[in-house]
């Protein structure tokens, strides 16, 4: 809560950061030497004010769980496919319509929040991940069709709707 309007381009410079939690501020931007951080295992940025994520931000490859709920993000860089050990996205209450195709790829994938956004389509690669996700969260995506059979074949166990 100390009302940040920009995540200070000066945090990348502690290049040994391994979590950062600027949750319910006014971030509007994350800026590109974020990729800096190569030891970041945490980035927590919901309730701000994003529209965008830089494209650099797929170059921490040590992030495990990137927490944006409650932003105003409408769009995810492809970029973001390339964290192979992502296990936690959340990403509820955005203005998301569509995600990157490639999503399916990030095999460390355990929990998908995507819950309250204008999603249209899934992936059909996040059916890749039917064997290691734990949880797909699309509660009140009330736009969302034909979603990949996989997803829909695990039934309600993993998937919430």
């Amino acid at each position: 809560h100390n009302h940040l309007a920009d995540l200070p381009e000066a945090i990348c410079e502690l290049v040994t950061l391994e979590k950062i939690e600027c949750g319910d501020n006014r971030v509007r931007s994350v800026p590109s030497a974020v990729s800096k951080l190569t030891r970041l295992a945490l980035l927590s940025l919901k309730n701000n004010n994003l529209r965008r994520l830089p494209e650099a931000l797929g170059k921490c490859a040590a992030l495990k769980s990137l927490s944006l709920n409650a932003n105003d993000l409408v769009a995810l860089p492809e970029s973001l496919c390339n964290l192979q050990n992502l296990k936690r996205l959340t990403l509820a209450a955005n203005k998301l319509q569509s995600l990157p195709w490639s999503m399916g790829e990030m095999g460390a994938l355990k929990t998908l929040d995507f819950s309250s956004n204008p999603l249209i389509r899934l992936p059909p690669s996040l059916g890749l991940l039917i064997d290691t996700l734990e949880k797909i969260d699309l509660f009140e995506c009330t736009d969302l069709r034909d979603p990949p059979a996989p997803i829909i074949d695990a039934g309600h166990g993993r998937m919430m709707v």
